[in-house]
C-alpha cells in the first residue's frame, strides 16, 4: 500500500524535526512539526479507515469488525480486532486530538513515534497476511 510507504517517509521526517525541535525551540521548526504531526494523523486514520471498510463484517480473533461511529473509533476497532496492539490506540487518538485542536506537544510527539512505526508494522503484516 502506497500509503503506507509515504507514511514511514513523513514519520521519519517527523522524528527528525521532533528531536531538532527538542534542541531549538524555535517557531518555523515547532510549525513543520506541526505539519507533519497533522499530516501523519489524518493518515493514519485514512488508512485505518480503508483497511476497515475492506474487512466489514468479517471477524477477526473472535470479534465482527464493524464500521466506527466516527474517525476516533477507526483505532479502537482496529485495536479491538487486534489487527494493531490496543497500546498504540491511545497515542494514535492523541495524534489526531492534537491535530484537530491546531497543538503539538513535543515530548508527546517523541513518545508516539514508536507507536506509530507499530502501527505501520502491524498493518503491514495484516495486508500481508491477507494477500497470501
Amino acid at each position: 500500500m502506497n500509503e503506507l510507504r509515504s507514511l514511514e517517509k513523513n514519520l521519519l521526517k517527523l522524528q527528525k524535526l521532533s528531536w531538532k525541535s527538542k534542541e531549538s525551540s524555535k517557531k518555523h521548526v515547532i510549525d513543520q512539526v506541526k505539519y507533519f504531526v497533522s499530516g501523519i494523523s489524518y493518515s493514519t486514520a485514512e488508512i485505518g479507515q480503508k483497511i476497515v471498510s475492506m474487512n466489514q463484517g468479517k471477524m477477526f480473533n473472535n470479534v465482527i469488525l464493524e464500521e466506527p461511529v466516527n474517525v476516533m473509533d477507526v483505532f479502537v476497532k482496529l485495536g479491538e480486532v487486534k489487527i494493531i496492539s490496543g497500546k498504540t490506540v491511545p497515542y494514535l487518538k492523541k495524534l489526531l486530538t492534537m491535530t484537530r485542536a491546531n497543538r503539538v506537544d513535543i515530548d508527546f510527539v517523541t513518545e508516539a513515534i514508536p507507536h506509530v512505526e507499530e502501527y505501520i508494522l502491524n498493518l503491514k503484516e495484516f495486508l500481508r497476511c491477507k494477500s497470501v
